[in-house]
């Protein structure tokens, strides 16, 4: 979709992010799913298409578009850097999600990308990867973790943060790309 006469200009819509964050780990609250339903590991940089293939697939119906431009080379080196973390959760040995972590120089850790592939959605898997993100974050000695969602994403995404302990420290309504431009 573009503005009407210039094919030049991507369309914009507003959209409301929200950053939440927990600033311990006492705050969690775990999902209450059985744990044995997903497995989590750690994928080395190496293994770049299987994020870009997730960042495609999980954010394909939520307006997911800032990375879609990456060259294979610029998937590899964001890999590669030693503050971001690329885990899965697999589920019945099928991939169901993922999520990125992001070591930030002040001790925070941001929880960069999170989501379930549509094929996991419903199933409880959200509350036990989002778990295992936090628990992550937590043992690699983050002061502080965070994220931010946007209103474009799943509708269960705000409610499972909230769940899991996230309290909302700022909401910010602006206009955002619909498309690459």
């Amino acid at each position: 979709m573009t503005v009407e006469g210039n094919s030049s200009v991507p369309a914009l819509a507003p959209e409301t992010t929200t950053y939440l964050e927990m600033l311990s780990p006492g705050e969690l609250r775990p999902s209450r799913a059985d744990p044995g339903m997903l497995t989590v590991r750690r994928l080395p940089a190496s293994e770049f298409a299987t994020g870009r293939r997730l960042y495609q697939e999980v954010g394909n119906d939520y307006l997911w578009i800032d990375r879609l431009v990456w060259s294979d080379r610029q998937w590899l080196e964001y890999y590669q850097r030693p503050d971001i973390e690329f885990w899965v959760g697999e589920s019945g040995g099928n991939l169901a999600g993922y999520f990125e972590l992001d070591a930030g120089k002040d001790g925070s850790t941001e929880l960069a990308y999170f989501g379930l592939l549509p094929s996991a959605i419903g199933r409880g898997l959200g509350g036990l990867l989002l778990t295992a993100a936090i628990r992550r974050a937590w043992a690699n000695g983050a002061k502080r973790v965070w994220v931010h969602t946007s209103s474009r994403d799943h509708a269960g995404a705000l409610p499972n943060y909230l769940a899991r302990g996230f309290r909302i420290y700022k909401s910010e309504t602006s206009l955002a790309p619909t498309t690459v431009g």
